[in-house]
């Protein structure tokens, strides 16, 4: 359906954790079944069950490394859901580049769930890899099938399933054999008892081998992109730099050729509210805990530590558009007919925040990218992310983005975010929860602070990260953008002057000391009245030096001061020196996962 305009509460923005890897990671497997005995096995006579049936519960098996996948597990599942033996097998020892992505995933997943059971499992079900052998692979065409194999495979074995009907079926044929309490002598094979038999008028399980489910649509597995929350605009752009080729004998030229990459530009702003879009833009922000995941942790650390280190690939930025009128977020149009703007391997070379008496704080971003692409769909869809070695288009990784209801926690249009946002539900940051701490040294002329002290109207803090693309013979695209050094990152206050201070010029050149400026900005969790504040986000400007001081008078206005105050981003084990950022985000953001063999 032809749209009439584009307005912005039909767009949402994203950002990949990288450029050509992964977008989707396999978290954990489903798992179960095995031997339960005095003899081996975790504990004994188990009912794990659906109905209470003698057996080992089936559950989640966490993998030690997150697999990345190359796509949506659901839009392959109808390619994988009957994947046989056959088909794996077929291709287990052929090259990475001829595999089929969906193929290539599920043999990762095989292998890291293997890895896996050894580190985690052997300890709680006693298994023991037995002669290094592959593990078993479907084979449970009928319950009867599942049943004789689970009599016969010794418990240090590995069943594995790519086909649902199997591990149905093989489900079905564990706990069904149930201990029929008899006593007497009991049968056993390889030194347990067998299936159907008790020990002690205790029901027992046979030594069963493990098995384990390794398709990531039924177990755990995590869409890696990530939506950036209340953006106010978006401004994005492509300029080609081409040279005209010429020649003798014809006015017009022959060609025209680009001899360096397009330049590819994405600058947008919004309103922040807790650490959540700094971490996704690669800023590090301090917190409470060390398992939120991507760029959070309790260490103290300068925000922009992580885009001081090499990274030949950046990140890949999306703008969902969905039909004129619709919510991007809520919306139930058919995917076919949602748009997605792709934009590659960006970094980001600006970073600023501002606040004023009588506006939202906000704070904007400029990013360098290498590529853009425009595709109708939002699933399924090959990443815009450039290979940078071979300056060509990374195939074979596709993402998904704007699932309302599966991936975005969609609650009916209630939240007052476009899907899930943090557990601090902070809509907006408010100028009258700001504060401001600048050390008295720091200025000659005016009162900076305790009582007596200035009224501050509006800050700007600016943290440039400008790089610079390093290009060599044989490469169409510079193979790295690196941050250009030194970063200074600068301070401007304005504010209404009250009492005047002390101090002498001639003094404050000779100063060689640094202090450091405090923001914060506390955020209001809660809808209800007199609901606490937290320190939402706190911003340490360290190593700070005064630049300059500038008194503004005239008739009819008040007295105002105007500060500038500049630091140096310092090293990672600088901790006096640039922007440290903390804040009260909560949200787990999945750390990028590696595809083998890529």
């Amino acid at each position: 359906m032809a749209r009439n305009r584009v307005i912005y509460q039909s767009e949402a923005l994203f950002v990949s954790p990288n450029a050509t890897g992964a977008h989707f990671s396999a978290t954990a497997v489903i798992t179960g079944m095995g031997n339960v005995s005095e003899f081996i096995g975790a504990g004994e006579g188990q009912k794990g069950g659906p109905k209470g049936e003698s057996g080992n519960a089936l559950g989640y098996l966490s993998l030690i490394n997150p697999v990345g996948l190359h796509e949506d597990p659901k839009a392959t599942l109808a390619i994988t859901k009957d994947y046989d033996t056959a088909k794996i097998n077929s291709l287990r020892g052929s090259a990475i580049e001829d595999r089929e992505p969906a193929t290539s995933d599920l043999l990762n997943i095989s292998g890291e769930a293997f890895q896996s059971i050894i580190a985690d499992l052997k300890p709680k079900i006693g298994f023991e890899a037995l002669g290094g052998a592959a593990p078993k692979l479907n084979g449970a065409a009928s319950v009867t099938a599942a049943q004789n194999l689970l009599k016969t495979m010794d418990t240090g074995k590995l069943w594995f399933f790519t086909r649902e009907s199997h591990w149905n079926n093989t489900v079905s044929g564990y706990f069904a054999e149930i201990g029929n309490k008899d006593s007497g002598d009991t049968p056993t094979h390889g030194g347990n008892p067998v299936a159907g038999s008790t020990v002690g008028g205790k029901e027992r399980k046979p030594d069963c081998p493990f098995c384990v489910y390794i398709q990531p649509y039924a177990g755990s597995y995590e869409n890696l992109v990530q939506q950036i929350h209340r953006v106010q605009s978006a401004n994005y752009s492509f300029t080609i730099n081409r040279t005209d080729v010429n020649t003798f004998g014809q006015l017009a030229r022959i060609d025209a050729i680009a001899l360096e990459p397009p330049t590819v530009n994405l600058d947008f702003t919004y309103y922040p509210t807790d650490g959540f879009n700094e971490r996704n833009l690669g800023l590090y922000v301090q917190g409470a805990s060390d398992d939120l995941g991507k760029g959070m942790g309790k260490a103290v650390k300068n925000s922009a530590s992580d885009h001081l280190k090499a990274d030949n690939a950046g990140k890949n930025f999306f703008i969902l558009t969905t039909p004129e009128s619709t919510d991007a977020f809520n919306s139930t149009d058919p995917i076919q007919d949602r748009s997605v703007i792709g934009l590659g391997n960006g970094f980001l070379s600006d970073y600023s925040i501002e606040a004023a008496v009588g506006s939202i704080p906000s704070a904007s971003t400029t990013i360098e990218l290498y590529n853009a692409k425009s595709d109708i769909g939002t699933t399924g869809v090959s990443i815009p992310g450039i290979n940078l070695q071979k300056g060509s288009p990374v195939t074979g990784i596709n993402f998904t983005l704007g699932d309302p209801k599966a991936l975005r926690g969609d609650d009916g249009g209630s939240s007052p975010s476009t899907g899930q946002f943090g557990a601090s539900s902070i809509t907006a940051l408010r100028p009258g929860d700001i504060q401001l701490e600048i050390p008295q040294e720091l200025s000659m002329i005016s009162k900076v602070s305790g009582d007596g002290s200035i009224h501050v109207q509006n800050f700007n803090l600016s943290m440039p990260l400008s790089r610079s693309p390093i290009d060599r013979l044989g490469t169409r695209f510079a193979f790295s953008r690196v941050v250009d050094l030194p970063v200074t990152a600068s301070l401007s206050v304005s504010a209404l002057m009250s009492d005047v201070g002390t101090g002498n010029l001639a003094r404050l050149i000779d100063d060689c000391k640094e202090h450091d400026v405090k923001i914060k900005l506390y955020g209001q969790t809660s809808c209800e009245p007199g609901a606490e504040k937290v320190e939402a986000l706190t911003i340490d400007f360290k190593g700070a030096r005064i630049d300059s001081e500038s008194i503004s008078s005239d008739i009819g206005s008040n007295k105002s001061i105007d500060l500038s105050f500049t630091t140096q981003i310092g090293g990672p084990e600088d901790l006096i020196h640039g922007v440290f950022i903390s804040g009260a985000n909560r949200n787990i953001i999945p750390e990028a996962a590696q595809i083998p063999g890529r």
